[in-house]
């Protein structure tokens, strides 16, 4: 190909690299069963009173003061003879929660684990599967997040009434597991079991119905059922607005999910409003350095990359990155998702280097979490092979092209769209 049929060429695949290459809207999706209480001993007693404190501000969502509060009732109880185990466990409860809250999924992990060795009670041991696998779903890896999640479910469904709200948070993490991962359908009908229980047992105005709203929000989203989820998000928001107020996390999570739905549906200046009510409430509660702040940061990036506003697209989502380095370390999914923005929002102001060195970044990322020959890492070489292209570097592109087409046969088939997309474009490229 040659002269202006090939310049044309170059431009369509940099046209399409730019809009398949960017990651969609981040959601956040919630899986916290409600906050262990503290129960049992003397009001006086000064452990008792941190627990009592802790979980009033974990359900106030002031989860960095709610954190404080349970590390102290453990300092205190460490040194109490004889230890209270009962005591142990619910103060490690309390900080396995709030460690989740705070995105500290490691730490939260620990926890977790030693509550399921010295659990008491097969709720003991539901509670500590559910959180492993929340912890893990956190970290990015799926497939072990849905066996804690399962293993929780199968508990509560031996050991309590079917209708037993416990029974409903195991659901609960179940579908959040399953919606990672992709399998939406599935997380779907876990969701709306969990939704049945809770609308029998605690109405239709409790805040964990606008869990399972907001929840089946983001599945539908990812479905492209945007009318459905956009209605799933202002039920949910009104809900929790009416019971937590309006400076509330779950609050700003629910403004972000509906504001990525606004994206979705090409309303990109009320997505931007969505945006900046959850960031101003989420700095309020959470801190500058939290990774949901992150995520509102990428959305509205993602937004004013929409708006073709590239220069502050690319402000937004090196903030976001720069938090997501910080908090969840460099080989994060969220951080490939970020790099991948970053590459679209670079190519979309025609500075292509700093475009493959963000794909780059990507593709590494996902070959280390998933392996070589995983369909993500066939997205990322595609990608690179549609920018190599568009700058006229076609042995380069050849050869992601080529790595893309060889891993997609093999996962997809030979005859699955995105296998015949890339097949087009190499026999474009060779011609």
């Amino acid at each position: 190909m040659k002269g202006n049929a090939a310049n044309l060429f170059l431009l369509c695949l940099l046209a399409g690299c730019s809009n398949d290459s960017v990651s969609p809207p981040r959601p956040h999706t919630d899986n916290t069963p409600g906050a262990a209480s503290a129960t049992g001993g003397s009001a006086t007693d000064p452990i008792l009173q941190h627990e009592t404190a802790a979980a009033n501000l974990y359900k106030q969502g002031r989860y960095a003061e709610a954190h404080a509060r349970a590390s102290l009732a453990l300092d205190l109880h460490q040194k109490r003879s004889p230890p209270d185990e009962a005591q142990r466990l619910r103060i490690h409860k309390a900080l396995c929660k709030s460690t989740f809250a705070l995105k500290q999924y490691d730490t939260s992990i620990k926890h977790a684990q030693f509550i399921q060795e010295q659990a008491r009670t097969d709720e003991d041991r539901a509670f500590a599967h559910n959180q492993l696998g929340a912890a893990h779903l956190g970290n990015g890896h799926y497939d072990l997040a849905i066996e804690h999640h399962e293993k929780a479910l199968a508990i509560t469904l031996r050991t309590l009434d079917l209708d037993s709200p416990r029974v409903a948070d195991a659901y609960l993490g179940t579908g959040t597991a399953y919606d990672h991962k992709g399998q939406y359908s599935r997380a779907i009908a876990n969701y709306e079991s969990a939704l049945e229980i809770w609308m029998k047992t605690l109405g239709p105005a409790h805040t964990s119905v606008a869990t399972v709203y907001n929840n089946l929000g983001n599945a539908h989203h990812n479905l492209d059922n945007l009318e459905k989820a956009a209605g799933y998000h202002q039920q949910a928001l009104a809900i929790r607005l009416e019971n937590l107020g309006s400076a509330h996390p779950a609050v700003a999570s629910s403004y972000n999910n509906l504001g990525t739905v606004l994206l979705d549906r090409e309303q990109g200046p009320q997505a931007i409003q969505s945006y900046k009510k959850a960031l101003a409430i989420s700095l309020k509660r959470l801190g500058a350095d939290h990774p949901d702040i992150a995520t509102i940061y990428s959305n509205l990036g993602s937004a004013h990359l929409q708006a073709s506003d590239t220069k502050r697209a690319i402000e937004f989502h090196d903030k976001c990155l720069a938090i997501e380095l910080k908090t969840l370390g460099p080989e994060h999914p969220s951080v490939a998702a970020t790099y991948r923005n970053l590459g679209a929002a670079h190519i979309q102001s025609k500075d292509y280097a700093k475009a493959v060195e963000c794909y780059q970044k990507d593709l590494g990322i996902l070959i280390k979490a998933h392996g070589p020959r995983d369909t993500q890492a066939a997205a990322s070489h595609h990608d690179l092979g549609r920018i190599h292209a568009a700058m006229g570097d076609n042995d380069t592109a050849l050869e992601h092209l080529r790595k893309a087409h060889s891993i997609q046969v093999e996962k997809l088939g030979p005859r699955h769209p995105d296998t015949l997309a890339t097949q087009k474009v190499v026999d474009q490229l060779e011609s």
